[in-house]
């Protein structure tokens, strides 16, 4: 005769069995469903004619709001993506959005792309179980802005300048944002600080970007002229066949117009200038600025940068080049 233990085990054990089916099966259907999205995506890259050499699978995964659109360096990758999308992010609010992503050979960007000869990186995003877009990015450890899923500059897509765009982007997207403008009217404010200091200066363009990482946005300006104390090191380059090109920095604190302001000069080639209105070039790294580039130009079309880049030490002061 068996021990009651025994018997009391086996209805136990059947059950036991039956909980281990279920969670299987439940298990299986949520995987289905992932990879369903996936299976979405990839069939997508592969209908455009690339080449898929490795899968990231899902590398993002939010519920889009116009808070993250603008306000803070936070903002910055999903101001690039959105910026060169072909639908406009208000459709998509209050939507999850999938990400998935994949490395790619045949891809446009690699024509026009040095960085991208070891591939491209494709994100292709899904909403509802639909694509919706995407975005691309060379194979490769280097900072600058997502080219669109055909490798397209968001000039390109858009047909605004930079500039043009960016103050688009703002008044569409900016208004509900706790960080923006500390106090109104924060460009006027800091331009006229600039212009009380430096009266006789030629601004060419100027940019609100927050350039230090620490939640502000400060206005940086490009100078054609400059009437501040190195007028002498402005002869002096002159003298020896060179240049200087000057970027101001107007740092905000609180309600105060400035904190500091400060004026970076380079001696560059002769003949290079800043002219245009799409001077700056805000390139970032792990979701913060990293520099800022100001683009200068000759008249026979030769291209040069002005780099900024401001890092803070634990003291609070800056480093600044």
């Amino acid at each position: 005769m068996k021990a009651s233990w025994q018997r009391g085990w086996r209805p136990m054990k059947r059950l036991l069995y039956i909980i281990i089916g279920l969670v299987f099966l439940i298990s299986v259907g949520c995987n289905k469903s992932i990879s369903d999205d996936e299976k979405t995506a990839e069939n997508y890259v592969k209908s455009q004619g690339y080449e898929i050499t490795s899968r990231f699978g899902e590398v993002d995964k939010y519920t889009l709001e116009k808070s993250k659109l603008y306000g803070g360096t936070a903002s910055i990758p999903y101001q690039q993506v959105w910026g060169v999308q072909e639908i406009k992010p208000d459709e998509y609010f209050g939507k999850e959005i999938v990400v998935y992503g994949f490395t790619v050979q045949n891809h446009p960007l690699q024509k026009r792309d040095k960085n991208a000869k070891n591939g491209v990186n494709l994100y292709v995003m899904l909403s509802d179980g639909e694509v919706i877009g995407g975005y691309s990015y060379p194979n490769a450890d280097v900072v600058g802005a997502y080219s669109s899923i055909d490798g397209r500059t968001l000039e390109e897509v858009t047909g605004l300048s930079f500039q043009q765009w960016q103050e688009n982007w703002k008044k569409k997207y900016g208004q509900d944002s706790v960080t923006q403008n500390v106090y109104t009217g924060q460009e006027k404010i800091l331009l006229d600080y600039f212009n009380s200091k430096y009266p006789n200066s030629v601004v060419t363009d100027k940019c609100l970007v927050d350039v230090d990482n620490d939640g502000l946005e400060e206005l940086l300006v490009a100078l054609n002229t400059y009437s501040g104390i190195n007028k002498t090191q402005e002869e002096e380059a002159r003298k020896n066949g060179f240049d200087m090109r000057y970027v101001g920095i107007i740092f905000p604190k609180g309600e105060n117009p400035t904190e500091s302001l400060i004026v970076l000069g380079k001696i560059v080639e002769k003949g290079m200038r800043f002219e245009g209105s799409d001077l700056f070039v805000v390139e970032t790294k792990e979701n913060k600025t990293d520099q800022v580039k100001v683009k200068m130009n000759n008249q026979n079309g030769k291209e040069d940068y002005f780099t900024v880049k401001v890092s803070l030490n634990k003291d609070g002061t800056k480093n600044i080049q």
